[in-house]
């Protein structure tokens, strides 16, 4: 019995809804029907429509749409040592407390600050959780002139008469430049994970055939097809089969790693491939930054490319229960330009470039070292394509600077997990990530307090950094004599743009687990238990039950009676 796909929409306040299709991803072609709002035309994609079936199994899925949020203009804040403890500065990137000069007057209604803090936030609770996730909220404010974030949430129940255990897949992205691109992860890239689980399967089974093949014949050498990680930027699928690699990992822990990988270098290649098949300059020179966590039975896997961040809270229980203490867990790994190690990098594969790294930036101007899109830090052609020949990069010029290899960890999910906070890059540059956890803790035990009142973790973590930009917009550091509202309204008051000198666009995600739900029972038996259907126990079970419905269908064909049956 298989689940029917169903689909749920989060409320938004952004201007449109990209599509959730779970097409797989093909090279562009140049036929083109409706435009997607990544600014390309929407190809059909010639596929087989079955190549997702691996990811996505005879279960169906949860589709939750991703809203157009996206991350324009870098955020200048250095950070140094980006798992730090410490908030970030107050202060504007600039380095002033404000734009606008201390003490701004409020010309914002109060009433309607937490009609527009929560306009875009969606909250999901699962009656039965999937596997250790039981739910999770999302929100996300807009600084930027557009919004340049983008989200997409999908959750993929369990089927266990395909053998199939429940997954989900969740992404932020942070665009900067332009909404282009982070718009394109949203809408694809999930897709390009399914394409390369498939494929990966595809290859691993012609691999299980052609080894036991050579295996019979002694005649012939064992050699088992088999697939190695793209060591390239912009390594197509279709060409990572090596017949020297007989050590590949097919567990999970392998396999999935290996296939985000994959999936993050053939997106940013077709999208710049894309781009200057359909003449979308202006896709090229944008980017984006990308965090994805794919999260199957007790693991998750963090893939992460440039500055957005994932970190899990955790809880330890002391003085014999009465007092809880919440760790702040990293998952994922910074990649910027102002990070000793990245400068380091780049400095070692661009070694006559003094530039390399000026100002603590890539070629002194891109401050993530990973990224999607970003074309003129990857090739010439790109760089040749800068109208103006004066901002052009001069030589020397040695692309590829950036990537969009991710770094990829694998977290085992502990029983005292109980959250994980995704965001981009204008939550972390003013909270870090013991201070996020602090913020979804004390959100949780005020919802423990009070269940009628609205609860979202992640509008909670929003707030935060809302106050604190408007505490310095009006110069209350010390007194807090503005309230939480005026502070909040001091910055929603500011038109977008202008106020992206002020803070950056901000979308957070927070993913509820618990443990539990694998550890009391297994989920297949959860499943069977929750929808009350009957698995039958042995193959033995499964002949009797088709030969009694074989009987009775011999009876009604011979006594020549029709009728239906459950």
């Amino acid at each position: 019995m298989a689940l029917s796909a169903s689909s749920f929409r989060c409320s938004s306040s952004s201007s449109s809804s990209s599509s959730s299709s779970s097409s797989s991803p093909t090279p562009p072609s140049k036929s083109s029907s409706a435009s997607s709002s990544s600014g390309f035309p929407k190809e059909p994609l010639p596929i087989v429509a079955g190549v997702s079936a691996l990811l996505l199994g005879a279960a169906g899925c949860y589709w939750y749409s991703q809203s157009d949020f996206s991350n324009s203009q870098l955020n200048q804040n250095n950070d140094s040592d980006p798992n730090s403890d410490h908030d970030s500065n107050v202060s504007g990137p600039n380095g002033n407390s404000s734009p606008h000069g201390v003490g701004v007057e409020l010309d914002f209604p109060l009433e309607q600050v937490e009609l527009q803090l929560r306009a875009a936030e969606c909250s999901v609770h699962f009656a039965m959780p999937q596997g250790v996730v039981s739910g999770f909220h999302v929100n996300a404010f807009q600084a930027n002139r557009s919004m340049e974030d983008a989200r997409r949430e999908v959750v993929l129940p369990a089927d266990p008469y395909e053998g199939i255990t429940s997954s989900a897949l969740f992404g932020v992205y942070d665009g900067h430049g332009g909404a282009r691109t982070a718009n394109f992860l949203a809408e694809e890239l999930f897709d390009y994970i399914a394409y390369a689980k498939s494929l990966f399967a595809v290859l691993l089974s012609h691999s299980a055939s052609s080894e036991a093949e050579h295996t019979a014949n002694e005649n012939h050498e064992s050699s088992a097809t088999q697939v190695a990680p793209a060591a390239d930027h912009g390594a197509r699928t279709d060409a990572v089969v090596s017949d020297d690699d007989n050590d590949q990992d097919t567990s999970p822990q392998g396999i999935i790693p290996y296939c985000l990988k994959h999936a993050f270098l053939q997106a940013d290649d077709i999208y710049l491939q894309r781009a200057a098949i359909t003449h979308q300059y202006r896709s090229g020179f944008c980017g984006a930054c990308a965090v994805v966590a794919y999260i199957q039975d007790r693991y998750a896997y963090v893939a992460n490319a440039g500055d957005c961040r994932a970190v899990v809270g955790r809880y330890s229980e002391k003085d014999e229960g009465t007092h809880k203490v919440w760790t702040a867990i990293p998952v994922s790994k910074i990649h910027r330009a102002d990070i000793k190690e990245e400068r380091q990098r780049l400095r070692a594969e661009h070694p006559n470039e003094d530039d390399v790294d000026a100002l603590r930036r890539v070629k002194g101007m891109l401050e993530p070292t990973r990224a999607f899109g970003d074309g003129i830090y990857k090739s010439h052609f790109w760089n040749d394509l800068v109208p103006d020949p004066s901002k052009r990069f001069q030589e020397p010029y040695t692309p590829p600077y950036i990537t969009a290899q991710p770094d990829v960890q694998i977290h085992e999910i502990s029983g005292n997990d109980r959250f994980m906070i995704l965001a981009s890059d204008g939550l972390w540059d003013f909270v870090s990530p013991t201070k996020a956890v602090r913020i979804v803790t004390r959100a949780m035990e005020a919802a423990q307090k009070d269940p009628d009142a609205p609860f979202n973790a992640a509008t909670e973590l929003i707030r935060y950094v809302m106050q604190k930009r408007g505490a310095a917009l009006l110069g209350d550091y010390s007194s807090q004599s503005s309230s939480s509202d005026e502070k909040i309204a001091a910055v929603m008051q500011i038109p977008h743009g202008t106020r992206r000198l002020v803070m950056d666009d901000i979308t957070a995600t927070v993913i509820w687990l618990d443990r539990s739900n694998l550890d009391e029972a297994t989920e297949m038996q959860r499943f069977h238990a929750h929808l009350n259907v009957p698995k039958p126990a042995s193959q033995q079970e499964v002949e009797t039950i088709l030969q009694e419905a074989r009987a009775q269908k011999q009876t009604v064909e011979k006594n020549g009676a029709t009728g239906s049956s459950c």
